[in-house]
């Protein structure tokens, strides 16, 4: 029979078409079928439609039929789904399928037709797609990947470049040209004329030499300037934005100007910092054009950020660097000028002081020009010690020190100021203190004296306490008093340098105090504190680890650094010969009326070529060289003289004591430094050290221990007469001082000291005159009967 017109159309459809029976029986099946599933029309005629199908689907099936009839619940009637289909050969694929009921009348066998059609073609070109589409993102997370290392990389190297060298800029530019898969890759830092008019000069270049063609026109490329379309780069760079495109998109004049060397595409990155512009990146493509994502290009980016941060912080290094060289070398000057006048003050003060025949009252007038002339000293070191501070160059120095001494030394000079003022000075030493301890005398000494100086220069009635505790290896200082006070919003401004605040109107001192201290105690690893009330009183208190000394070798290494010259008269062994060199006669009279008495033989020079000349005749022991001298200074000389193979030892005198003057003396052949104004007990103890002398001591304060009862008995040690009535006189007068300098010449070097003397220094720190009379008349008569 031949096919009708509606058949010949079902067989000619591409897709599989049947019906089957509300049971799933196939009824009539299309050529698309047999096409599809392999089967023949005869093969599925009969056969329930789930032998086209793989499991589950082979079982839900029918079920799907069952329940559609029975309440017309739509599972898979009129849907479009994808399924899985089963060929003849066993084959399962990917089918899309749709089920939808025909019209039937009333009675008759309902029944469905389903369209089928074989999507494996497409599932497989998808998967395809799906498995390109995760491969690029695999690449495109490593490139990621490679560009974030890359600017990691980048700023390290940046990051660890020398201040004072060049940064690394070829080595940052190839790990820029190498993640960007360029072929050259050129850093510009921006210039200006007279005029303020752009250009930027070529600073570095990094090229892929495979690729690179050889015509590159080198000269193009070294300086970009004033062309229109060079401030068109600005204009955007200056926005922090970036430049990419093809060569041959670009505007004719920038075109002619790449092309002429090659050059296909482009990337210009700004190096910006604050939205100032320091240069451009140029990143070019030779081999073939290369327009990078957005992603790429903010990597990028952010690399040129970095080097233009590093332009800038480099910048502003060698800025800083140059303007503490200038702060350095002013201040060297006038450490200099300072230090000149204060030498000869400071030294004829020492040498009056230790005149013995010297009048009490004279003395007192030259004790004052003395405190004076350290008091100006002190404020040359404060300048000095905050221009180090600022610099980070003060460093704290652990040694050990008698901190009991420091402390009372401390006390005395400012209870006499005190007293002048009306004011009472109340100390509290701890019970337990330990004896010597591990410490910076010298700074620790200055953070207390900036304390109990400001308590009682603000103080004008009542009282200032200074309150010592210890715990735990932790010396707790507190000093308080009953002052001006000061407001609240005003207290962190007394820390800042040249600054006093409270005031009617400026009181002594530099305004360098306060800022010292508090940059001293954060050195020493402690913090300042302060309380203060208007009207009431200020406090300040501070806690200082301060380790004890227990150890026989620390007592020895304490014993040896606190030992004090009182008076030495000689040395022991032959005659050294002493070279003195300063362009200031003041200074060379100070120093040859120091040694001379103590038997050097002594020469002078005024200046390096005369220290030369001296050196070479007279063959001295040791020079004492001056740096600072007209013609040759002291520093040319000594090197001149290490050349010349002299053998004596070199110790600089200067006037400046800038740390980085110091090392440069001792790297230049000199064996020491002394600072001025020269301090007789430092310069003899380096002419101990330096001669190999022994002195010869008419006394000495060191440390020592006191007799036992045994011993005291057993010692044939006493005062003779003269020594007795001259003690006698000093308390009569009510002269402490004297009382206590002349004990102290008293004090035996060759056995401890007995207990009697203890008891007049003890009575003496407390001012006992009362009591050190009745010893002095107990011991009077007690030696009479000997």
């Amino acid at each position: 029979m031949p096919m009708t017109h509606e058949q010949r159309i079902l067989e000619a459809a591409p897709d599989g078409i049947l019906t089957i029976n509300e049971s799933g029986i196939i009824l009539s099946a299309n050529a698309g079928v047999q096409k599809i599933f392999g089967y023949t029309t005869q093969e599925v005629l009969g056969s329930n439609v789930s032998c086209l199908m793989p499991s589950p689907y082979r079982e839900a099936h029918d079920g799907y039929l069952q329940r559609y009839c029975a309440s017309n619940e739509k599972h898979i009637i009129g849907l479009l789904r994808e399924v899985e289909g089963r060929r003849k050969n066993g084959e399962i694929f990917a089918l899309e399928i749709s089920v939808d009921e025909v019209t039937h009348l009333q009675g008759e066998e309902r029944r469905f037709v389903g369209v089928l059609r074989d999507i494996s073609s497409r599932r497989a070109h998808e998967m395809q797609l799906r498995k390109r589409e995760q491969q690029q993102l695999k690449e495109e997370l490593a490139r990621h990947e490679v560009y974030f290392a890359t600017l990691t990389e980048t700023q390290r190297q940046l990051s660890n470049a020398p201040i004072s060298g060049d940064l690394p800029y070829q080595e940052v530019l190839q790990l820029v040209g190498v993640a960007a898969y360029a072929d050259r890759v050129s850093l510009y830092e921006n210039r200006s004329d007279d005029q303020e008019r752009w250009s930027a000069q070529l600073v570095e270049e990094w090229r892929n030499d495979n690729l690179v063609p050889e015509t590159i026109a080198e000269h193009q490329r070294e300086h970009f300037y004033y062309a229109p379309h060079f401030l068109r780069w600005q204009e955007t760079l200056s926005q922090n934005n970036f430049l990419a495109a093809n060569v041959a998109d670009l505007p004719a004049a920038e075109a002619r100007f790449f092309f002429a060397t090659g050059a296909l595409s482009i990337l210009l990155l700004p190096l910006t910092v604050y939205d100032k512009l320091h240069g451009m990146l140029m990143i070019e493509n030779y081999e073939e054009a290369r327009l990078r994502d957005l992603v790429e290009t903010s990597f990028l980016h952010s690399m040129s950020l970095a080097i233009g941060s590093a332009i800038e912080k480099r910048q502003d290094q060698l800025a800083a660097d140059s303007a503490n060289r200038a702060k350095s070398l002013f201040l060297a000057n006038m450490s200099h000028e300072l230090r000149t006048p204060l030498n000869g003050i400071l030294g004829y003060t020492q040498l009056l002081l230790r005149d013995k025949q010297l009048e009490q009252e004279h003395r007192r007038h030259v004790e004052v020009i003395h405190r004076s002339g350290e008091y100006l000293l002190t404020l040359v070191n404060d300048i000095l010690d905050q221009a180090k501070i600022e610099a980070g160059r003060l460093e704290i120095e652990q040694r050990p020190l008698n901190l009991s001494n420091l402390l009372q030394e401390l006390i005395e000079p400012l209870r006499i100021r005190a007293e002048q003022k009306g004011l009472h000075l109340h100390y509290q030493p701890c019970a337990h203190l330990p004896q010597q301890v591990l410490g910076d005398a010298k700074h620790l000494r200055q953070i207390l004296l900036n304390l109990l100086s400001n308590a009682v220069k603000f103080t004008e009635r009542g009282a200032v306490c200074f309150v010592v505790e210890y715990f735990q290896d932790r010396v707790r200082f507190e000093v308080s008093d009953t002052g001006i006070g000061i407001e609240s919003a005003e207290i962190e401004h007394i820390f800042n340098p040249f600054q006093q605040v409270g005031l009617p109107h400026k009181a002594d001192g530099t305004g360098l105090g306060l800022s010292i201290t508090r940059s001293l105690v954060e050195l020493m690893g402690s913090r300042l504190y302060v309380e203060s009330q208007p009207g009431v009183g200020s406090r300040f208190w501070l806690e200082i680890h301060l380790p004890p000394l227990e150890s026989a070798e620390m007592q020895q290494a304490l014993a040896t650094h606190i030992q004090q010259f009182s008076q030495i008269i000689g040395y022991r062994g032959v005659r050294r010969k002493i070279l003195l060199v300063d362009d200031s006669l003041m200074n060379l009279c100070l120093l040859e009326e120091l040694l001379n008495p103590l038997g050097f033989l002594l020469q002078q020079a005024e200046n390096g070529q005369g220290a030369i000349e001296q050196a070479e005749r007279w063959q001295p022991d040791l020079i004492l060289m001056d740096w600072v001298m007209p013609g040759m200074n002291g520093m040319e000389a000594t090197r001149l003289l290490r050349t010349r193979l002299l053998q004596a030892k070199i110790i600089m005198v200067s006037a400046s004591a800038l740390e980085n003057q110091q090392q440069e003396a001792l790297h230049n052949g000199c064996d020491d430094f002394i600072t001025k104004p020269v301090d007789a007990v430092e310069l003899l103890s380096k002419l101990e050290i330096h001669l190999g002398i022994h002195w010869i001591y008419q006394t000495i304060h060191a440390p020592v221990q006191p007799l036992s009862s045994k011993q005291q008995e057993e010692c044939d040690w006493h005062l003779n007469q003269e020594q007795l009535e001259q003690l006698t006189a000093h308390v009569k007068r009510g002269d402490i001082r004297s009382f206590k300098d002349y004990l102290l010449r008293l004090l035996p070097t060759d056995y401890p000291v007995p207990v009697f003397l203890q008891e007049l220094q003890a009575l003496a720190d407390n001012f006992k005159i009362k009591a050190i009379r009745e010893r002095l008349q107990q011991y009077s008569v007690k030696n009479a009967h000997r």
